[in-house]
């Protein structure tokens, strides 16, 4: 029997819990008191797992362009893809390598900006019609999703083995991913047979709903994913849960989302 697996203190808040996933590891979570962007974005200097980081780029979002940022040599434009008329940039690795999404003629890409600036179209999902890379690893790994008649397709790009489907959790129809770390492992939102919920993906496992029976006992719906760095440490938004406890009668205002942050613990 395995044992128990060892629970942090530090990490603990007042509604936490511990999510196990069947695997040789599982997430202690606690109610945050900022938002995920606040998280992100807190004393860059002196978070080593920081990805953005201000003393090498910055990167502006427009319309209609992407601008690339750095001490040595301000601002320059990435461009779009060939016959395209917008960009737009999500995240980029250590090596300056950029991933986001850029138009062209046949509908909106997925992109990666190389570290000399040139724009590579990743493609689509067979069947599908647009695609937008989210996140990118240090590997040059590259996650995010395509859309097509079906709905939108969680994928994973890599330079050896092209844009795979990372699956769609039961009962759901569509799937996102929305960050990915540096040992492979991704993160995200996935429709399910009781509605959106944060799932993390591994070669091993595959994809793996980060809700479950302890999380609901606490009244606890992970929605959605959004960040994950090289301890595993994921940051996820979530909500109340209150299930039957309201009357049928009785509505009340939607709640402000919640953020969450799972720390891995190893099982023995």
């Amino acid at each position: 029997m395995a044992a128990k697996p060892t629970v942090a203190k530090e990490h603990l808040g007042p509604r936490s819990g511990v999510i196990p996933t069947g695997r040789r590891s599982t997430w202690v979570f606690s109610l945050a008191e900022t938002t995920v962007p606040q998280m992100l974005l807190t004393t860059p200097e002196k978070s080593p797992e920081h990805r953005i980081r201000e003393r090498r780029f910055f990167l502006s979002c427009g319309l209609t362009k992407v601008d690339w940022w750095t001490r040595k040599t301000g601002a320059r434009d990435l461009g779009t893809l060939p016959g395209g008329s917008y960009s737009r940039a999500h995240d980029l690795n250590d090596s300056d390598e950029v991933a986001g999404v850029a138009a062209s003629p046949a509908g909106d890409r997925a992109v990666l900006w190389t570290k000399s600036g040139d724009a590579r179209d990743l493609g689509t999902l067979p069947g599908d019609l647009t695609s937008e890379a989210m996140a990118i690893n240090n590997a040059g790994d590259v996650v995010g999703y395509s859309k097509g008649p079906s709905g939108m397709r969680a994928f994973l790009w890599t330079k050896g083995g092209g844009m795979q489907e990372l699956g769609i959790l039961a009962g759901g129809n569509s799937s996102r991913a929305l960050a990915i770390n540096d040992s492979g492992t991704v993160v995200g939102s996935s429709d399910s047979a009781s509605g959106g919920h944060a799932f993390v993906w591994e070669k091993q496992t595959g994809i793996v709903d980060l809700n479950e029976a302890s999380s609901g006992a606490l009244g606890v719906v992970l929605v959605g994913a959004h960040a994950i760095n090289r301890k595993g440490e994921i940051l996820a938004m979530g909500q109340m849960d209150h299930g039957g406890m309201a009357p049928e009668d009785h509505r009340c205002a939607p709640a402000p989302p919640l953020s969450f942050l799972l720390t891995p613990t190893n099982m023995p």
